[in-house]
Protein backbone atom coordinates (compact mmCIF):
# COMPACT_ATOMS: atom_id res chain seq x y z
CA UNK A 1 0.00 0.00 0.00
CA UNK A 2 3.03 2.40 1.22
CA UNK A 3 4.38 1.80 -2.30
CA UNK A 4 1.45 2.26 -4.39
CA UNK A 5 0.87 5.54 -2.43
CA UNK A 6 4.40 6.69 -3.27
CA UNK A 7 4.50 5.89 -7.09
CA UNK A 8 1.03 8.05 -7.08
CA UNK A 9 3.09 10.84 -5.06
CA UNK A 10 6.03 10.59 -7.66
CA UNK A 11 3.77 10.29 -10.70
CA UNK A 12 1.62 13.62 -9.55
CA UNK A 13 5.52 15.67 -8.65
CA UNK A 14 6.12 14.32 -12.57
CA UNK A 15 3.22 15.66 -14.24
CA UNK A 16 2.72 19.05 -11.83
CA UNK A 17 6.19 19.92 -13.15
CA UNK A 18 5.72 18.96 -16.49
CA UNK A 19 2.79 21.37 -16.79
CA UNK A 20 4.59 24.10 -14.67
CA UNK A 21 6.85 24.45 -18.33
CA UNK A 22 3.75 23.69 -20.30
CA UNK A 23 3.36 26.85 -23.09
CA UNK A 24 0.07 28.05 -24.67
CA UNK A 25 -0.72 30.81 -26.71
CA UNK A 26 -3.55 32.26 -28.35
CA UNK A 27 -3.95 34.33 -31.59
CA UNK A 28 -7.15 36.36 -31.93
CA UNK A 29 -9.33 36.79 -35.00
CA UNK A 30 -9.72 40.62 -35.86
CA UNK A 31 -13.09 40.27 -33.56
CA UNK A 32 -10.50 40.81 -30.38
CA UNK A 33 -10.11 39.63 -26.88
CA UNK A 34 -13.06 40.74 -25.40
CA UNK A 35 -15.82 39.59 -28.38
CA UNK A 36 -18.03 38.02 -26.54
CA UNK A 37 -17.58 35.00 -28.66
CA UNK A 38 -15.05 32.83 -30.05
CA UNK A 39 -11.90 34.67 -28.56
CA UNK A 40 -12.93 35.34 -25.50
CA UNK A 41 -14.71 32.19 -24.12
CA UNK A 42 -11.11 30.15 -25.84
CA UNK A 43 -9.11 32.82 -23.56
CA UNK A 44 -11.26 32.32 -20.35
CA UNK A 45 -10.59 28.48 -20.87
CA UNK A 46 -6.64 29.07 -21.77
CA UNK A 47 -6.41 31.10 -18.25
CA UNK A 48 -8.78 28.56 -16.20
CA UNK A 49 -6.57 25.97 -17.33
CA UNK A 50 -3.36 27.93 -16.56
CA UNK A 51 -5.02 28.44 -12.86
CA UNK A 52 -6.07 24.89 -12.23
CA UNK A 53 -2.54 24.06 -13.10
CA UNK A 54 -0.83 26.62 -11.40
CA UNK A 55 1.06 27.67 -14.54
CA UNK A 56 2.96 30.91 -13.97
CA UNK A 57 1.68 33.77 -16.23
CA UNK A 58 4.19 34.25 -18.32
CA UNK A 59 2.98 31.04 -19.34
CA UNK A 60 0.28 31.95 -20.92
CA UNK A 61 -0.47 34.70 -23.74
CA UNK A 62 -2.22 35.84 -26.68
CA UNK A 63 -1.61 37.77 -29.69
CA UNK A 64 -4.17 40.10 -30.55
CA UNK A 65 -4.90 40.61 -35.02
CA UNK A 66 -6.02 43.40 -35.94
CA UNK A 67 -6.66 42.15 -39.83
CA UNK A 68 -6.62 38.73 -41.75
CA UNK A 69 -3.06 39.83 -42.67
CA UNK A 70 -1.86 39.29 -39.14
CA UNK A 71 -2.77 35.41 -38.76
CA UNK A 72 0.05 34.07 -40.41
CA UNK A 73 2.74 36.55 -38.89
CA UNK A 74 1.38 35.80 -34.86
CA UNK A 75 1.08 32.28 -35.55
CA UNK A 76 4.76 32.38 -36.72
CA UNK A 77 5.45 34.33 -33.78
CA UNK A 78 4.02 31.92 -31.36
CA UNK A 79 5.82 28.64 -33.01
CA UNK A 80 8.88 30.46 -33.14
CA UNK A 81 9.00 30.86 -29.37
CA UNK A 82 8.85 27.12 -29.43
CA UNK A 83 4.90 27.11 -27.38
CA UNK A 84 3.72 23.83 -26.34
CA UNK A 85 0.58 24.54 -27.98
CA UNK A 86 -0.64 27.30 -30.58
CA UNK A 87 -4.68 27.91 -30.66
CA UNK A 88 -6.95 29.77 -33.13
CA UNK A 89 -10.34 30.37 -32.51
CA UNK A 90 -12.62 29.89 -35.91
CA UNK A 91 -12.52 28.81 -39.14
CA UNK A 92 -11.20 32.19 -40.64
CA UNK A 93 -7.80 30.64 -39.24
CA UNK A 94 -8.25 27.50 -41.44
CA UNK A 95 -5.24 28.14 -44.17
CA UNK A 96 -2.98 30.39 -41.81
CA UNK A 97 -3.19 27.57 -39.80
CA UNK A 98 -2.09 25.21 -42.80
CA UNK A 99 0.73 27.33 -43.65
CA UNK A 100 1.81 27.70 -40.10
CA UNK A 101 1.52 24.19 -39.06
CA UNK A 102 3.39 22.82 -42.59
CA UNK A 103 6.42 25.15 -41.53
CA UNK A 104 6.82 24.25 -38.22
CA UNK A 105 5.90 20.09 -38.33
CA UNK A 106 6.94 19.60 -34.58
CA UNK A 107 4.73 22.39 -33.21
CA UNK A 108 1.02 21.57 -32.03
CA UNK A 109 -1.81 23.80 -33.00
CA UNK A 110 -5.32 23.80 -32.35
CA UNK A 111 -8.04 25.56 -34.48
CA UNK A 112 -11.20 25.52 -33.13
CA UNK A 113 -14.21 25.12 -35.60
CA UNK A 114 -12.72 24.19 -38.46
CA UNK A 115 -10.65 21.38 -39.76
CA UNK A 116 -7.11 21.40 -41.72
CA UNK A 117 -6.08 18.76 -44.12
Amino acid sequence: MKQALFALLIVALVAASAFAQFKVGLVTDVGGIDDKSFNQGTWEGIVRFAQDNKLPKANYKYLQSSAEADYVPNLSTFADDALNLIIAPGFLFEKAMGDVAANYPTRKFLLIHSVVS
